[in-house]
């Protein structure tokens, strides 16, 4: 149960780096949906952040789940801007994972590693293909 806790923390820091950092580069829209603070109920899906990593641990495998994912103006941000949003995700989870190694708390830091690295990955709706699709095309996607 410590693992689950530790991963639904680690979703909400990551879904609201993103929130925070569209938020302080000008974007009205997470603040418009209430995502620029670290309100859970903001940042949870209710299925993907809660009840499947629960149920996933109850049956003996890694907790694995997803927030809601922030919409922002890439346009109002432009290209450099919505970058800096899409891995303000990733960046939260390696800063997580770097207090977890301070403190000596392993499971943080690989809890924060797995996620950092999967949201890289540049697959579907994930955070590593939308920084890709920005980097080749020069808008968000």
């Amino acid at each position: 149960m410590t693992l689950v806790l530790i991963a639904i923390g680690s979703l909400l820091a990551h879904e609201w780096a993103h929130g925070c950092t569209a938020a302080a580069l000008g974007d009205p829209i997470p603040r418009l949906l209430g995502r620029h603070w670290p309100d859970p109920f903001a940042h949870l899906h209710p299925f993907g952040s809660i009840l499947l990593p629960i149920a996933m641990a109850a049956f003996g495998m890694p907790p694995i789940g997803w927030g809601r994912p922030l919409p922002f103006s890439a346009v109002r941000l432009g290209r450099r801007r919505s970058l800096l949003v899409l891995a303000a995700g990733p960046a939260a989870n390696l800063m997580l994972a770097a207090i977890g190694a301070v403190v000596g708390w392993r499971e943080v830091v690989l809890a924060n590693l797995a996620l950092c690295g999967v949201n890289l990955v540049p697959l579907g709706t994930l955070d590593g293909r939308r920084i890709l699709h920005t980097i080749r095309k020069g808008r968000y996607a």
